[in-house]
């Protein structure tokens, strides 16, 4: 079989989990290390083909047809290391194990567990939690790395001190063979497969040693000189620590920088443990205890040691094992070379060795990147001069692997792959040097690195020189905002994957976050072009802020995209589904194009001011659909003595003018906030009380800039009319006290809008538990990490939307909620929806309905709307996606 009916029949085999795309094969050719440009052109990154299996069985399906063809295959976890061992070195197939995920079992008497291939470890550690144990050693990838590729890149992390690296910790690994076989390996065969990185087999499951929960203690201390703290160190590890972590003064600095932190740029070590009593080394090594609120925010940034990498943007990392009493020399070498622009911490590995994960802040446009590439292989020379070694080998650095594994191991490994895989497909061009593997496709990159060593100790010296002389780097593109920049400081980590709305439905790495800052970052070096596939996928985002809350160094994804939209208009892509709506806007002043009956929501007994401070505004959404959100809010002002300026009595020019803007109109969407801001100002109105999340971030994210530009005065507060009605009930204005009891067990579901973009979330609760007779509990993701309902999504890739609107509402039946209670017309119509569609028990109310009701008012049943609407948006849009004009 030649290699292109190989691919057809691969193609064929798993259908829509195989694909060609070519943003797709872009995305899928780097991990986190970046290259030199006059490195990588000795390789070729850019796979034929990306494919999901599901199983193991079809893995080795996959093998057997890719045997035929001699494709190389090249399995991948989440990419969360830099060593090149998860990207193509000569093309072939790209092997995304996504699909394969999940704990498989826990065995409580042997303390052992075991689980899928591409299970993520933070995510493992919180279901073994769950079950009172716990992961006995934890990369500071976590959140994004998986017990597959912590197992086939090999390493230490969280824990190391106590629990020694992975190695020490796994009993068993299943993998898929070159020749399609399946093997368990235990004992001393694990060594064929540990670290290295698939070249071997590609790993199904994985058994490991897990330990009892328990609640652990944190300490930071400080110190004067690397000698004291490298002392305590080895005191705190010879006292049996679970996790000790030292960190240098310009490691300090580079953190508190990133993250407005004001711990002391002083020698700093991090000690976890159960109860250690380290008082007399403290006392020994005179150690400044920082306290336990210090300590706490240790732990919690534990995962994000690359803070300080949006000020590169770029890095170029380093990782060295160290002996545990050489920490001291080796930073007096490093201050020599570097002069402290190499960054580290350190975390003890065992009793005897540090981990240092370390880089150098540069900037891969500029000139000087090259050459302080070259530099940064000083740093493992200087490692092995000590008695230590580069961490891992990978791609890039297999000339070391003989110093990491040893000569008679890498002699086993080649002999076992040459046995079962004698078509040399699985993974190759890493680990093995090339005297092990002749046909090495990146043996050319071990050539290169090894003449760059020559030059190494120059390169050091003429990397500072230059990189002194360029302040900074000239934009690339022509890019709005800051979007260039950023992804250039895009860690690659991919935290954001496992939190992106986008991403989850629909797993492919182009939909995530990590995805589209790579694309923009190809696209400005001049690797790809900007064309429609392109921009459809910046387009596809829901600007709900889940990935900012976990993003490595704080990137504003949901601003960035947004502000690019005009952008992207300018350069003559729209949105069909966006392209309909501003008709409707345009010609009716609303989304849904109604017209004064549909808008329609007022009622006989509510009470209005012509003009006064306080104004009160429905939204588009709110006046056609949920009627009985606007209609609540106002019967509850009036009953608190407010009587607000009615801003929805406009016939139907009603909107705010968001659709306009997401569909990247700028003039129109000018042209209505002018508008809307001279009729609030002609009504005297000071603060603007709204029920749609959507309105509130238009106005408060949008509107000054606009009326400073045109000369308005803007003296305007917004405010979600949740946070007026909480306040009010807490002044005791609006006594729900009074009300009848409501029997009822309720859940709430945070608007992306209202919670991570303005922080409301105890106001809602609040809200709801002063309603006499309610029973309240939130869902398994709440506030912060609440599930986004994925509605906006509709207008780029609607068949998602149902995929995030059932995953968020099915977690009501979890809780046992009779009602999910929104605060968002959007998101109530999608969630009154998908209630429907996954037949939950739970059933949508808005979240003033029982509050309403308690007091007796009428409350409108909006359900019938919900379900009528929701389809008219479905046929809207169905064919809804980016085009080019």
């Amino acid at each position: 079989m030649n290699r292109e009916a190989a691919l057809q029949a691969i193609e064929e085999m798993l259908g829509n989990r195989a694909s060609t795309e070519d943003v797709r094969r872009v995305v899928y050719s780097h991990d986190m290390g970046t290259l030199p440009d006059v490195v990588k052109k000795f390789i070729s990154t850019m796979p034929d083909m990306v494919v999901q299996p599901e199983s193991e069985e079809e893995v080795s399906r996959l093998v057997a047809l890719a045997a035929q063809a001699q494709i190389p295959l090249i399995p991948r976890g989440s990419a969360s290391s830099g060593y090149g061992g998860a990207v193509p070195a000569s093309g072939g197939v790209v092997v995304d194990l996504y699909r394969m995920r999940g704990l498989v079992s826990v065995d409580p008497q042997a303390l052992t567990a075991t689980a899928k291939p591409a299970s993520v470890m933070a995510d493992l550690d919180l279901e073994l939690r769950e079950q009172g144990f716990m992961m006995p050693v934890m990369p500071t990838s976590a959140p994004s790395a998986t017990i597959g590729g912590f197992v086939c890149q090999g390493g230490a992390g969280i824990g190391s001190c106590r629990q020694n690296t992975m190695r020490d910790n796994v009993i068993a690994v299943t993998a898929v063979l070159g020749d399609g076989t399946t093997r368990v390996f235990e004992g001393d065969d694990l060594d064929l497969v540990y670290a290295m990185e698939g070249i071997t087999g590609i790993v199904t499951s994985v058994t490991w040693r897990i330990l009892p929960a328990v609640d652990m203690k944190y300490a930071a201390f400080g110190f004067e000189s690397a000698e004291l703290a490298q002392g305590f160190a080895q005191a705190a590890s010879e006292a049996n620590a679970w996790h000790v972590n030292v960190q240098p003064p310009n490691y300090i600095a580079l953190k508190n920088r990133a993250t407005a932190a004001d711990l002391p740029e002083k020698w700093m070590v991090f000690v976890v443990s159960e109860t250690t009593d380290l008082t007399e080394a403290i006392s020994h090594f005179n150690g400044v205890d920082y306290g336990a609120e210090a300590a706490l925010r240790e732990w919690e940034e534990r995962y994000y040691p690359l803070r300080g990498k949006k000020f590169g943007p770029s890095i170029i990392p380093v990782d060295v094992l160290v002996p545990q009493d050489k920490i001291a020399q080796f930073d007096t070498v490093m201050q020599d070379k570097f002069e402290g622009s190499f960054v580290y911490e350190a975390t003890a590995v065992g009793h005897d060795r540090f981990a240092l994960i370390g880089f150098i802040l540069a900037d891969e446009r500029k000139d000087d990147f090259t050459m302080l590439f070259a530099s940064s292989l000083v740093i493992s020379e200087a490692a092995k001069k000590l008695g230590g070694r580069a961490y891992a080998s990978g791609m890039y650095l297999t000339a070391e692997s003989e110093a990491i594994f040893g000569r008679k191991l890498l002699e086993n490994v080649a002999a076992f792959k040459a046995s079962t895989d004698p078509a040399a497909i699985m993974n190759p061009g890493k680990v093995l040097p090339a005297s092990l593997d002749e046909k090495s496709p990146a043996k050319l990159i071990a050539r290169a690195i090894g003449s760059a060593r020559g030059i190494a100790g120059i390169g050091a010296a003429l990397g500072r020189v230059l990189s002194g002389k360029k302040d900074a780097s000239a934009q690339l593109t022509d890019l709005p905002n800051d979007m260039e920049n950023s992804a250039f400081a895009c860690a690659s980590c991919g935290f954001c994957r496992g939190k992106c709305t986008v991403f989850l439905p629909d797993p492919w790495e182009d939909n995530s976050p990590r995805g589209k800052w790579y694309l923009i970052k190809e696209y400005a070096k001049g690797n790809i072009p900007f064309d429609l596939p392109m921009v459809h996928k910046l387009n596809i985002c829901t600007t709900c802020k889940r990935c900012e809350q976990t993003c490595e160094v704080s990137l504003k994804m949901a601003d960035e995209y947004l502000g690019a939209k005009p952008f992207f208009k300018e350069k003559g892509f729209s949105n069909a589904g966006l392209s309909a709506l501003r008709q409707n806007v345009l010609n009716t002043g609303n989304f849904w194009g109604s017209d004064e009956e549909g808008l329609g929501w007022h009622t006989d007994d509510m009470r209005f001011q012509q003009t006064g401070e306080i104004g009160f505004w429905p939204g588009c959404w709110t006046q056609t659909i949920s009627k009985n959100a606007a209609q609540n809010v106002i019967h509850l002002l009036n009953a608190a003595g407010i009587e607000p300026v009615d801003l929805g009595d406009n016939g139907t020019d009603i909107c705010c003018g968001f659709y306009l803007f997401l569909g990247g109109y700028a003039e129109d969407f000018e042209a209505r906030v002018v508008a809307n801001i001279e009729r609030m100002n002609a009504a005297g109105v000071k603060k603007v009380i709204t029920p749609c999340p959507a309105c509130l971030a238009t106005f408060a994210e949008l509107y000054g800039g606009i009326a400073q530009k045109n000369g308005l005065p803007f003296d305007i507060e917004f405010v979600h009319s949740i946070v007026v009605l909480n306040q009010l009930v807490e002044e005791g204005s609006l006594k729900l006290s009074d009300g009848q009891p409501v029997a009822a067990k309720v859940t709430y579901h945070d608007p992306c809008h209202l919670g991570r973009w303005f922080g409301v979330y105890e106001e809602p609760r609040a809200f709801i538990q002063a309603v006499p007779g309610v029973e309240y509990e939130d869902m398994r993701h709440n506030r912060e990490d609440s599930l986004c309902c994925g509605l906006v999504n509709a207008f780029y890739e609607i068949g998602s939307v149902p995929t995030s609107g059932i995953n968020r509402v099915s977690e009501a039946d979890e809780v046992q909620a009779d009602y999910i209670l929104t605060a968002c017309a959007g998101c109530g119509v999608q969630v009154n929806n998908m209630c429907v569609a996954a037949n939950t028990h739970a059933r949508q109310m808005d979240i003033t309905d029982l509050a309403a009701k308690s007091l007796g008012f009428e409350v409108y049943d909006s359900n019938e709307a919900a379900q009528t609407y929701f389809s008219a948006a479905v046929d809207l849009l169905s064919t809804s996606t980016t085009e080019q004009d």
